[in-house]
């Protein structure tokens, strides 16, 4: 049985690899310290902000969200020349985690299943790029500057620094891969992101300083699951897990140990509090704080929010999702909405249907079209190739022929030939 996950669209931390006795996972804790030295009282806002969100609570919809990335590949010799199966793997890592069609979801611990959730978040190689043009989704240049400040600088993200001008981060998610290794030492960043500004959970001007330098920034030996350069990473980082955690910040998550002691919180009511990370361990007795009310809870090191190995992390809880969510139908509204105005026009279509779905020899497609125009219909897999070419028709019904697919979960898209669908049901 062949299962489609519809997506109509239509409108379509510093991270210090452990080094030695190091043992961080995201250095987002050091860029929040950055900023605290140049602004005094920064981090308390933040800590301030995200008990007053804890109020807050968001309505879910059920739309699957889908997000368009490019990769930066940036290399400084073919010594760091990933292969593009790489890139395939990330974003079906990703799928998997987000969607919580990870195979470890059976580690989840009995306590924390009530609380795990799918965030109905998915991600696709972008196939055309700002101007129009068909792509790939994976940038590669070659660059001579080294990058292992990138949290504090971003030059990462700036062509005039040797870096590489972001796509537009409106419609894009920008994820630069490049080699963030100190001299000497050697491997020493993972991978950072900044939370959206203007985010409802923290101050103003706490994400990225312009629009520009947006995005995620990934060490490149941490980058998917079958990277064949990994080498000393590779049973830390085995399980492509790093981008799922910095795209958790780059949608408005903090770490689940509100980055301090048991007075601190990260904002969402279904982590337990914690007073520190997991230390790359899988210790699954770990309980660093009582709780202040209900059941006593050891440690969410399972949680992708925490510094744990990639082999400990399974989940995010229900209350991240809705914070995740709630990012991407605001301030991060066009990865979603591809208002693509710049190059086509939008079409509103009605009452589409998707039958059967499943689906096994044939899905069957019908809409109410309000505008006259083609329709261009593709079908990609998790991991955001395209496994049935586009085909264009003019009618508002259509019969995709699935025979010769395994079974799984694909992601259909719908278009114009000049601009993306909106369902307007």
């Amino acid at each position: 049985m062949r299962c489609f996950f519809s997506l109509l669209f239509i409108l379509l931390c510093f991270t210090f690899t452990p080094v030695l006795s190091q043992s961080f996972h995201c250095g987002y804790v050091e860029a929040m310290q950055a900023r605290e030295s140049r602004n005094s009282g920064y981090i308390e806002r933040c800590n301030k902000a995200f008990r007053e969100m804890k109020q807050q609570a968001p309505t879910r919809t059920n739309d699957v969200y889908k997000i368009k990335v490019v990769f930066h590949a940036i290399h400084n010799d073919q010594g760091q020349f990933l292969p593009d199966s790489v890139f395939h793997n990330q974003i079906a890592v990703l799928n998997q985690d987000y969607r919580r069609l990870n195979a470890d979801t059976i580690n989840t611990r009995a306590e924390f299943k009530p609380v795990a959730g799918d965030a109905q978040i998915e991600f696709v190689l972008a196939d055309t790029d700002p101007q129009g043009n068909p792509t790939n989704g994976i940038h590669r240049v070659q660059s001579a500057t080294s990058f292992s400040l990138a949290p504090f600088n971003d030059n990462v993200k700036q062509s005039s620094q040797g870096g590489v001008d972001a796509w537009d981060t409106r419609y894009y998610l920008n994820i630069w891969v490049c080699d963030m290794s100190l001299p000497v030492i050697g491997p020493a960043v993972l991978g950072y992101a900044y939370p959206p500004n203007n985010l409802p959970n923290w101050p103003a001007n706490s994400g990225a300083t312009a629009p520009e330098l947006e995005g995620v920034v990934i060490h490149f030996q941490a980058i998917g699951s079958n990277n064949p350069l990994a080498g000393t990473l590779a049973n830390l980082v085995d399980r492509g897990r790093t981008a799922t955690h910095e795209i958790g910040h780059f949608l408005g998550l903090r770490h689940i140990w509100g980055d301090g002691d048991c007075t601190q919180d990260d904002g969402i009511d279904d982590t337990p509090d914690a007073t520190d990370n997991a230390q790359q361990q899988c210790d699954w007795s770990k309980n660093t704080c009582t709780e202040s009310t209900g059941a006593e809870f050891p440690d969410m090191i399972e949680n992708y929010m925490d510094y744990a190995a990639d082999s400990c992390m399974n989940l995010f809880t229900q209350k991240q999702i809705d914070l995740m969510r709630a990012v991407l139908e605001g301030p991060r509204q066009d990865l979603i909405a591809w208002n693509l105005t710049h190059i086509g026009e939008t079409h509103e279509i009605h009452n589409l249907t998707l039958s059967p779905n499943p689906a096994q020899q044939i899905l069957h497609l019908s809409w109410e079209a309000l505008t006259p125009t083609t329709y261009d219909i593709q079908v990609f897999d998790m991991m955001g190739r395209t496994v049935i070419s586009p085909v264009y028709t003019q009618s508002a019904t259509f019969d995709i022929d699935l025979q010769g697919l395994d079974s799984g979960f694909y992601i259909l898209s719908l278009r114009t030939e000049s601009g993306y669908i909106v369902n307007g049901n």
